[in-house]
């Protein structure tokens, strides 16, 4: 019986290395899965903070562009109303003078 005790204890010492050897290796891969985690996160947060950027740079770029068309199709719509006052000027003095022999 004691040999087979001690073969017992000794298939338990080889089970119990395995898994001490499984465990290290799981241990390695979690280390190196969250060393990936925090790198990948890290770029996460890298592009999100180059998008935020971007995305203001954008609304600013089209705020600009806005305003400029605005003060464009302003300025157009000051000119139409000049040119018309203008129009009715001149056919008011049309009006008034004689025809030229």
């Amino acid at each position: 019986m004691s040999d087979d005790l001690r073969r017992s204890v000794e298939e338990l010492k080889r089970e119990l290395a395995g898994v001490k050897t499984d465990l290290h290796a799981v241990n390695t891969l979690q280390k190196q899965t969250a060393e990936a985690t925090e790198r990948l996160t890290s770029r996460f947060d890298l592009f999100l903070d180059r998008f935020q950027e971007a995305s203001e740079m954008w609304v600013q770029h089209d705020t600009d562009q806005l305003q400029r068309v605005t003060a464009v199709e302003n300025e157009n719509a000051a000119l139409k109303e000049e040119w018309r006052d203008l129009t009715r000027r001149v056919e008011a003095l049309e009006k008034k003078s004689p025809p030229a022999a």
